[in-house]
């Protein structure tokens, strides 16, 4: 109270301040450690809901920067469209190992791997073909890369640990090269910037872009190269198991799905770790990419 007048005033012992008037009360601090999770509600992938058991009041809580608010997180999981698509070659994107192939018929550089390749493919009219699984694969392929180029914002890249100009003479032949913005191989100035680390390459890409984690969808078959980008949430990711001849139509399917969902539907397929829920059932139903590629090498 005022000495002077006995009226009451107000002291804030932060800012120094001092008001007769009576300040309006501080809206409750939502909880640092998330409770048990609420149904998923139409949140963006990495927000989900949470009651606090002191005050029964939904707050909401993001796992990957570890903020939680009161206030419900704009936008609807659809939110975040997938605008760039890193493909591995070898394997993923072509059935076979194109580079193994070729090293083991004594291409070892660029040079001498395309001219094994043009020897392969003069002496064997079909080898083009088998190179991406046969002439149907193919076109699954074409008409795959088409729908994913609907989107005028989005980019489609290869990284690989092969050759880039032997993966682009390779593309070339079955008239797939056009679909991608870049070919980035073991030659690459970024590849070898980044020790030819792909998680590292694609969070340069996503810088040069301005693309989110979850706007970035990255595919390969190696689990050396898709668990790290897993378990660090730097995108969603998609492993190919070996030996399935590179993505199946089921995958290409799915991933061609969750690119085109402007409802957040698909997210639903993402575990939490952002990666693509696909392949054998008891791989579709791991918690995690991690588990799901312990579980496939136990068998």
């Amino acid at each position: 109270n005022d000495p002077s007048t006995g009226r009451a005033y107000y002291y804030n012992k932060l800012t120094k301040e001092t008001t007769w008037d009576k300040p309006a009360p501080a809206a409750p601090k939502a909880p640092s450690v998330p409770a048990a999770p609420a149904a998923p509600g139409g949140l963006p992938l990495d927000w989900t809901e949470h009651k606090d058991p002191a005050t029964g009041k939904a707050y909401y809580y993001n796992k990957i920067t570890k903020e939680t608010s009161w206030q419900r997180p704009p936008g609807k999981s659809g939110a975040s469209p997938i605008l760039l698509l890193a493909f591995d070659f070898d394997c993923t994107i072509s059935s076979l190992h194109l580079f193994e192939h070729l090293y083991r018929r004594g291409g070892v550089d660029i040079p001498s791997q395309i001219s094994v390749l043009q020897q392969q493919c003069y002496e064997d009219p079909n080898f083009t073909a088998q190179i991406f699984g046969g002439r149907g694969r193919i076109e699954d392929l074409r008409r795959f890369f088409q729908a994913l180029h609907r989107n005028l914002q989005r980019r489609l890249v290869i990284i690989t640990t092969g050759f880039g100009p032997v993966v682009e003479a390779a593309l070339e032949r079955v008239d797939l090269l056009g679909f991608f913005f870049e070919v980035i191989g073991r030659d690459h100035p970024l590849s070898e910037v980044k020790q030819g680390r792909k998680d590292r390459i694609i969070k340069e890409l996503q810088q040069q872009h301005g693309f989110s984690s979850l706007q970035t969808l990255f595919v390969d078959d190696d689990p050396a190269n898709v668990l790290p980008a897993a378990e660090h949430r730097i995108c969603r990711t998609v492993w190919v198991p070996r030996p399935t001849g590179g993505m199946d139509s089921i995958m290409l399917r799915m991933i061609r799905e969750a690119a085109e969902d402007t409802t957040g539907e698909s997210n639903r397929l993402f575990r939490e770790d952002f990666s693509l829920a696909v392949g054998p059932p008891q791989i579709v139903g791991a918690p995690s990419l991690h588990a799901a590629v312990q579980t496939a090498y136990r068998r």
